[in-house]
């Protein structure tokens, strides 16, 4: 109010011509004066929470929405095949905006592609999108992995995700599942307030959706909606995955080595089956190259992504600060570790026959379609 009434009297000639009349001094007074009562009234409002808080910053957001319309790089295979890491190795490139945990917009479950219609409106859509871990991650802090106490700050706030993911819809008026979910990415990175990326930068998004890609329908879906996307899927050798997929089950439920190798066989094929129908589209990697050959690994990454190689794409990291291996046993240091190499040797006589039974000619098939990556 005091603002406006100080403009006001420089404005109006009746009040320019009063302003004469008083000695320069006094003028100066009586503007110090109003100012000092304004300061009073702003600090104390913005004290009660009635200004500069959380509305202030929706709508300076949703004011100006920043579309991303970047195609998705999807990570996905078996658990404890490296997917996390490879996700995590993302997480810094300026090119890339990386979704810090699994994706989870599946519907039904979240193995499942969701399908989205632009005539089921703004709440509809956003409804079978939003990933509720945001709420726990928002309260608590993040974490990634077993292993460590150590909760990371998220501040991405659902209610702010979807006033802009709403105020986006109603603009741009989204013709195909793809437009929709334009609107959702960009939204998740506008409503993180303490992300440390540059969005405008941002050449591809990254995220980890284990299992997804064993379904046939689910990739020819991700496909249509992402023609210019590709699929990331690793194999891992199953003599170092069973013991860590064992350790890594609940001990309560027991599981038969012979039940867990039949969710590796399905990754398997369907590493060999989504690299021969899409052929460049889908890039797979051996978890030893990216485990014990990293760098090299990762330039041929970037490469097939048409980024520039980073030093960053060596460590892994959570919205810029590093991160433990995600592994199912203890690990004392962040970055990569190679122990996950040698978990062969806690195999059984049985377990070992098993696989041989099992798993070795469809390793050896998933293999031939991996990248031959240099030492």
């Amino acid at each position: 109010m005091y603002r406006r009434l100080i403009a006001w009297s420089r404005s109006n000639a009746l009040a320019r011509s009063a302003y004469g009349w008083i000695a320069p001094e006094t003028r100066r007074k009586f503007v110090r004066a109003l100012g000092s009562r304004d300061r009073a009234s702003t600090v104390n409002r913005a004290l009660a929470g009635q200004a500069a808080n959380l509305d202030d910053i929706e709508v300076f957001l949703v004011s100006r929405p920043l579309l991303m319309r970047a195609p998705l790089v999807l990570i996905s295979q078996a658990h404890r095949s490296g997917g996390t890491l490879l996700s995590q190795l993302f997480d810094g490139h300026p090119a890339l905006a990386a979704h810090p945990h699994e994706l989870k917009i599946g519907h039904p479950t979240p193995e499942d592609w969701p399908r989205l219609d632009p005539a089921r409106g703004a709440d509809a859509n956003f409804r079978l999108l939003f990933e509720s871990r945001t709420v726990r991650f928002l309260r608590d802090g993040y974490q990634k992995g077993e292993q460590g106490d150590e909760r990371l700050p998220f501040f991405n706030v659902p209610h702010l995700q979807y006033r802009i993911f709403a105020s986006l819809f109603a603009a741009q008026a989204p013709r195909d599942e793809r437009a929709i979910l334009d609107c959702y990415f960009t939204a998740y990175f506008m409503a993180w307030l303490n992300y440390q990326g540059d969005l405008t930068q941002k050449r591809w998004l990254t995220a980890f959706a284990p299992r997804f890609a064993d379904g046939e329908e689910n990739v020819a879906r991700f496909f249509e909606c992402y023609p210019d996307g590709r699929l990331i899927q690793i194999v891992r050798d199953p003599a170092t995955w069973l013991p860590s997929a064992l350790h890594h089950e609940d001990r309560e439920a027991a599981p038969k080595p012979e039940d867990i190798l039949q969710v590796w066989c399905k990754s398997a094929q369907s590493v060999v089956r989504n690299k021969g129908r899409y052929g460049d589209r889908v890039i797979v990697l051996r978890f030893e190259d990216l485990v014990g050959h990293i760098e090299s690994t990762m330039r041929y990454v970037a490469r097939e992504l048409g980024i520039d190689f980073h030093p960053v794409l060596l460590e892994p990291s959570f919205n810029g600060a590093p991160m433990r291996a995600n592994s199912s046993f203890a690990v004392e240091r962040s970055g990569v570790i190679a122990a996950p190499l040698s978990r062969a040797s806690l195999l059984s006589d049985a377990e070992r026959r098993l696989i041989e039974e099992r798993c070795r000619g469809l390793h050896e098939a998933a293999l031939a379609t991996a990248a031959r990556i240099a030492a």
